[in-house]
């Protein structure tokens, strides 16, 4: 398909381009806006054309990035006979610019001309108001390849032409419309007035003409009318020449030439096109490009955004404008400058936001009271009773009254139906008057379902669960007695301290795979991510997580170790912090973890003899063997026994290896990555000829179970206090 736009737009003058008639013909009665210049009587000659009018279609070829023409400019006569034509000839210029470009698309020139008048065929009727009106015409060449592009050429443009200010946008547009199909004959369907009715005509014509052609039938050169109330095309008249027209040029009109200095005098005054607005937006603001075209789809808006951010942060500004209020006002069926809104409210409104004296939800009640309101943001947010951030302890006891007034949907959740959590969170915000911040409740909701709907209201530290009794060693601590150390003990990671002071940590990973040296000190890692006895519990987990880390240092403010908080310190942290109600939680939570995407591959072992310490597998020999070790792998915390296998699983939930019962040799395998742990189990268990997992239970560092599926609560306090 090949298309090009004969594009007509009226321009916005006061007077019409050859009279002094005003140009309000829409609000004035039928034929009042007339004098005998404008009907072309006899006798009647043309004022000189209207310079505002000849210089806002300057503006708009320059806006084009389109060539001056800077030669004689003049008028010509396109002769034809139409009712609405009352002199029988349209005065159409010679181009004014030439080679424009937008979006891709080749403007091959930018001309004015004169409006005819207005003739209904239902009626009868010929209304001249609007005949004289000034004209810019835009012609493109046959760039554009389908409907889709044709419309999103022509909404980009009618956004250059409102950025002008000269012209008067989509409600006065008619466009010509020329299709052809693989080289074949040109249709051009005439007067399309909207760019949906565009879309449209081109949608429909490309359907006529290839089936056509699939009959075997030639396509016409015509010229076609759109009915946009049938969205259809019908035919009106063989498409005429140039000849057709006769072209003369006006006798009565004298000639013109554009000045150098005119050119750079509009150049200095006419505003920034939206395309090169949106392309400095990206650079100056460093937000994405479709923020940017939405932030400059208006001029008004786009001024109101770069004062905005002379206050307010670039990206949060764009988030909200783009968002929120761009919602409001297409809900409301208002352009930004209509809608009252000032600089000021949208400053405060954000301002507001970014304290956190309202949540983000309260904000979108808001910025929807805004438009065409005299009252500021914060009197609104007074008046609704939406001012104010509930605090933490407010936000839990609703998220239990939720819980607890639910049951349904907390079973819901708990069954795999994730979309309850919305239903939750919605009654947090009713009884809190929307005062809650949804991210906070969302994660006070699943950690009160997933640990038993009791949690702790305290906030728990890693000091209430660290290991204060910590083996350290020196930087001049020889290399072998480490490997024995590693070998006797239970950990592959011990802190190293000189003066009292941490001044490095060593792993079994810095032994295998570092260049050999004799003491610590040449095998220590100095760079450590150490803990605060104040940290929260939750929060050095976070950190351990992303670090990959199984073992963190707890250093005071003078570096002086005193602890160190591990995966299992972790575990048993949560485990104490919960107080399920029923043993099928713990059902639950044994299927999350199995559940849960291996995010690595199990440690491939060959067939080195291994031997566990208290359950955790240690090489025999490090020194020299190329145990490895996969970064990212944190230290085993809890042991998962299937019948005759003992599966180890990391503080992540990670399975890390296999274990025959007797703990004699490893028969490893590898899961392929994403493989999730209950699959891994289960061809563990095949492999052991065990085909049931009603025996499943987790253990502790001593071989007391930690959760067993078969027991109730009273028990398993039993058997702890034990």
């Amino acid at each position: 398909m090949m298309c090009g736009l004969e594009i007509h737009v009226q321009l916005e003058t006061e007077s019409k381009l050859f009279c002094d008639c005003p140009t309000n013909y829409q609000d004035a009665p039928a034929n009042t806006n007339i004098c005998p210049i404008c009907l072309n009587q006899p006798g009647a000659k043309p004022h000189p054309t209207n310079e505002k009018a000849l210089e806002n279609a300057l503006m708009i070829a320059l806006m084009l990035n389109c060539e001056i023409d800077q030669d004689v400019i003049y008028f010509m006569r396109k002769h034809y006979d139409y009712p609405d034509l009352s002199s029988g000839y349209q005065r159409t210029s010679v181009p004014i610019g030439i080679n424009g470009e937008l979006n891709g698309i080749r403007i091959r020139e930018i001309h004015a001309e004169e409006d005819p008048g207005q003739f209904k065929p239902d009626r009868g009727i010929v209304n001249f108001n609007r005949s004289g009106i000034p004209l810019v015409e835009i012609v493109t060449e046959p760039d554009i390849k389908s409907p889709e592009e044709a419309r999103n050429f022509l909404k980009e443009l009618i956004r250059v032409l409102q950025y002008s200010g000269g012209a008067r946008g989509e409600g006065t547009m008619r466009a010509d419309v020329n299709i052809s199909i693989n080289g074949g004959n040109r249709v051009e369907m005439k007067n399309v007035n909207s760019i949906k009715g565009a879309y449209k005509a081109l949608k429909f014509e490309l359907v006529r003409q290839k089936n056509l052609m699939k009959r075997g039938v030639e396509v016409k050169q015509e010229t076609r009318a759109y009915l946009e109330s049938q969205m259809i095309t019908v035919g009106m008249r063989m498409k005429e020449d140039a000849d057709d027209y006769r072209f003369i040029t006006d006798p009565d009109l004298p000639p013109m030439q554009i000045s150098d200095e005119t050119i750079q005098r509009i150049l200095d005054t006419m505003p920034e096109a939206p395309h090169n607005k949106v392309k400095r937006f990206v650079e100056d603001y460093d937000i994405d490009q479709e923020s940017a075209k939405v932030l400059t789809s208006e001029l008004d808006l786009a001024i109101a955004y770069e004062e905005v951010v002379k206050k307010i942060e670039p990206k949060f500004a764009a988030k909200w404008m783009r968002d929120e209020l761009k919602r409001v006002l297409s809900y409301n069926k208002l352009d930004f400058a209509d809608s009252e809104i000032t600089v000021d409210d949208l400053i405060e409104f954000l301002s507001m936001i970014e304290s956190k004296e309202v949540t983000a939800k309260a904000a979108k009640k808001i910025i929807e009271q805004m438009p065409n309101n005299e009252k500021s943001p914060k009197a609104i947010a007074e008046e609704m009773g939406l001012l104010g951030v509930v605090n933490d302890d407010e936000i839990l006891a609703a998220v239990k009254q939720a819980i607890e007034e639910n049951p349904k949907a907390v079973e819901d959740y708990l069954a795999g139906q994730k979309a309850s959590i919305n239903f939750l969170m919605g009654q947090v915000m009713k009884l809190t008057r929307g005062k809650a911040d949804p991210g906070e409740t969302v994660k006070l909701l699943k950690e009160n379902i997933e640990w038993g709907n009791i949690m702790v209201e305290k906030k728990s530290f890693v000091k209430d669960y660290m290991t204060k009794n910590v083996i350290c060693v020196s930087p001049d601590t020889p290399t072998t007695d480490i490997i024995d150390l590693m070998r006797t003990s239970r950990h592959n990671s011990y802190p190293v301290v000189e003066n009292d002071k941490l001044v490095g940590m060593v792993t079994a990973f810095d032994v295998v795979s570092k260049e050999w040296a004799d003491t610590v000190e040449g095998l220590m890692s100095t760079k450590l991510v150490v803990a605060n006895p104040e940290l929260s519990i939750n929060d050095a987990s976070r950190v351990m997580f992303r670090r990959g880390i199984s073992r963190m240092p707890v250093v005071d403010e003078d570096r002086r170790i005193v602890g160190i908080i591990t995966n299992t310190d972790m575990v048993r942290s949560h485990i104490e912090r919960s107080t399920p109600n029923k043993v099928e939680y713990f059902k639950n939570t044994l299927e999350q973890l199995y559940d849960i995407k291996a995010n690595i591959k199990l440690m491939s072992v060959d067939t080195h003899k291994l031997r566990p310490t208290q359950d955790r597998v240690y090489a025999d020999e490090l020194e020299g063997r190329a145990y490895e070790l996969k970064r990212g792998l944190a230290e085993p915390a809890i042991v998962v026994k299937t019948g005759e296998r003992w599966i180890l699983v990391d503080g992540h939930h990670r399975a890390v290896a296999s274990l025959q019962q007797g703990y004699e040799t490893v028969d490893s395998y590898v899961i392929d990555l994403g493989q999730d742990i209950k699959l891994g189990m289960e061809k563990t268990a095949n492999k052991a000829g065990i085909y049931s997992f009603n025996d499943i239970e987790i253990i502790d560092d001593d071989k007391h179970p930690l959760i067993a599926l078969t027991e109730s609560i009273q028990e398993q306090e039993s058997k702890s206090d034990d």
